[in-house]
């Protein structure tokens, strides 16, 4: 029982913490519509492939350590080699 009211309370602590977080980011967007408009901005220069690539992400861990940035470094130019692969074909 006693299992169960902790696993409770961190559950519900921990997402306080997370709903707390996600109010302060958008308590830092001053502007919102200057946001809005250089997001709309952003949208109208982007081709049809760029926009389709901004639904894909690279995920890693979020821990600092050497594996994950050797992680994101192998992606990084796993990508860089295919754009040269394409632009010289």
């Amino acid at each position: 029982m006693n299992r169960r009211v902790t696993g409770l309370l961190v559950c519900i602590s921990l997402w306080i913490g997370a709903y707390a977080s996600s109010v302060r980011i958008l308590e830092q967007a001053d502007d919102s519509v200057a946001c809005c408009r250089w997001v709309d901005g952003q949208l109208a220069r982007m081709t049809l492939k760029q926009k389709i690539g901004q639904l894909f992400i690279h995920t890693v861990a979020p821990i600092t350590i050497q594996k994950n940035k050797d992680n994101i470094e192998r992606a990084v130019r796993a990508e860089f080699n295919l754009r040269m692969q394409q632009n010289s074909d």
